[in-house]
């Protein structure tokens, strides 16, 4: 009985296998459509990828011809004073100088004030005691109103060993009115400084070069006192506070990614105004690398390490070149 079962189980088997093979074979040439089901309403889609919106507005460049202008006005106050100079006769000097000038060599407090007496004073102090005394062009920095007239100087302190061949490097900031000098600061580098035996404390300047080359807003705001003032009058651009300054920094650096900041030469006048002449390295309009050429002035309150009052100033070749006037 046990065998007789178990045939009976294969015939069953054997029939299905049969059906299943005709089942199949008659299937393989249809196609079959395959309605796809709907997504529900209730399930979120993939997010759509957007493209970030610019947070900050691009610093609007500075006008070429108005740059142009604002140099040939510099350049032409600059060069005659420098021709006076060289000619040794200051009686052009009243058509240079406002009759109320006043001359700064250690700080705040005018040193020398009114036409006649400073020039009596560069006559007999200056030319009087230097006969050879003479100034060779270097270069010019501008802002709105003020700008350095960069020279050399030789004749004029040789016993410190300042020679024609190892001149002095003299910064003038010239400040402006009505088309006359109504201010001049005299400034000297660092190896004037060293040469009379005057201490001079580059740290400022190389703590603001890193700071503004960091990329890192709260790095410079940290230089700067609570109420510090930045002024660029170039660009129109003035920051009260050192948080000011800090947002300042923070689209400085959206609006030139990747910026270095390199010291070139160190200025000072008195113990409380010391400068920089910086390199601001950067991209132009094509994206190649370009250098900005500045001068910033720093004033520290006496015994005070951060920064109360900075001012900028651009050699003007260089701001045309890499397309920040245009």
């Amino acid at each position: 009985m046990a065998i007789i079962k178990h045939t009976h189980v294969r015939s069953i088997l054997f029939a299905c296998l049969i059906v299943l093979m005709m089942f199949t074979t008659g299937c393989s040439g249809l196609t079959i459509t395959v309605t796809p089901t709907p997504i529900p309403t209730n399930t979120p889609l993939p997010p759509t990828a957007i493209p970030p919106t610019p947070t900050t507005i691009p610093r609007s460049p500075l006008s070429a011809d108005e740059v142009r202008t604002i140099t040939a006005e510099f350049d032409r106050i600059a060069n005659a004073n420098l021709t006076a100079w060289n000619n040794h006769d200051l009686e052009p000097m009243r058509q240079v100088y406002t009759d109320d000038v006043r001359v700064y060599e250690n700080g705040d407090f005018p040193d020398y004030q009114g036409i006649d007496f400073v020039l009596s004073i560069m006559n007999t102090y200056v030319l009087g005691m230097s006969p050879n005394f003479e100034y060779s062009w270097v270069d010019i920095y501008i802002g709105r109103g003020a700008g350095f007239s960069v020279m050399d100087l030789s004749g004029n302190n040789e016993e410190l060993g300042f020679t024609k061949e190892n001149p002095e490097h003299e910064y003038d900031l010239f400040t402006l009115r009505e088309g006359r000098i109504a201010e001049l600061w005299l400034y000297w580098d660092s190896e004037y400084w060293t040469a009379v035996e005057v201490n001079f404390n580059m740290k400022p300047l190389q703590d603001y070069a890193i700071a503004w080359s960091s990329g890192e807003p709260e790095a410079v705001g940290s230089l700067y006192e609570s109420q510090a003032v930045r002024s660029d009058s170039l660009f129109g651009e003035t920051e009260q506070g050192s948080t000011a300054i800090k947002e300042f920094a923070a689209n400085f650096f959206a609006w030139y990614q990747g910026v270095s900041i390199e010291l070139q030469k160190s200025i000072q006048l008195g113990p409380q105004y010391v400068g920089g002449v910086y390199e601001i390295h950067v991209s132009d309009q094509a994206g190649q690398p370009c250098v900005v050429r500045t001068i910033i002035l720093l004033k520290r309150p006496l015994y005070d390490y951060f920064i109360s009052n900075e001012s900028v100033y651009y050699q003007p070749d260089t701001l045309l070149a890499c397309g920040w006037a245009r």
